[in-house]
């Protein structure tokens, strides 16, 4: 099944440490196409607390999930507006899905489907129905977090970053000190990234050059560049160890 080889790395590494940190061995001797068929990967999300489930963002926008750990997939973004490839491939489609990180509320899904204008859509049935959600119309083509609090993160193009902590029913926008979107490709295309630290702080790549990585410890209100001069194409954050973060 073709991947974008840049994303491959980390989307392997990020579903090993919630295996692992599940209690699960993680066999890498040998690979099967698990599926979707006919779907061409942009982005592969593992559910934070149940290994079960899966999410699978396609190259036509659209989003598949598996709950028997890709035996068999669902399309389950049927009603919701996306978008296809070209607003979508210069940032891997996981961005696109957060779920919420508190054990009782794995229910909670939450998807930006890279429609501008299309809104930021939220679940609480894993996937199986959708509600967009109140805020700017920019979050339809926004990347998304979810911290181990509940709070909502998003970003979209220029330099705004939203923070909401009832669930997407409100949002703050916060000016950052960094560019979200790239100039070298026309249309603008958003190529950013939020990771979420065990002691929620926040990181963020542009992936912009020389950009390197920015941190937050107050959900956006104030940011720290890390990294400085390096172009870091992704970042991840270790669900069980506060201080490991790998940046690509």
């Amino acid at each position: 099944m073709p991947v974008l080889k840049t994303r491959l790395p980390l989307i392997l590494l990020f579903c090993a440490i919630i295996f692992l940190s599940a209690g699960f061995a993680l066999a890498v001797t040998d690979w099967t196409d698990i599926g979707p068929p006919s779907a061409v990967t942009l982005g592969v999300y593992c559910h934070p607390t149940d290994a079960n489930i899966i999410y699978f963002m396609a190259d036509t926008g659209h989003l598949f999930r598996s709950m028997d750990r890709g035996e068999t997939w669902q399309r389950i973004s049927r009603k919701v507006a996306v978008a296809t490839m070209p607003q979508r491939q210069y940032r891997g489609g996981e961005h696109a899905v957060a779920v919420d990180r508190r054990p009782v509320y794995g229910n909670i899904v939450y998807f930006s489907p890279g429609q501008i204008g299309a809104g930021l859509w939220k679940s609480t049935d894993y996937g199986d129905t959708w509600t967009r959600t109140p805020g700017p119309d920019g979050l339809g083509s926004s990347v998304v977090a979810v911290d181990y609090n509940g709070a909502v993160y998003c970003m979209t193009g220029g330099r705004k970053f939203y923070a909401s902590t009832d669930g997407g029913s409100s949002w703050i926008a916060y000016d950052v000190p960094f560019f979200l979107y790239s100039k070298w490709y026309k249309p603008v295309s958003y190529r950013a990234d939020i990771e979420i630290t065990a002691d929620n702080v926040v990181w963020v790549t542009t992936r912009y050059k020389n950009d390197g990585v920015y941190f937050s410890a107050d959900m956006g209100q104030t940011w720290t560049q890390k990294l400085a001069g390096t172009e870091i194409v992704d970042i991840t954050c270790s669900p069980v160890d506060a201080n490991l973060i790998l940046a690509l």
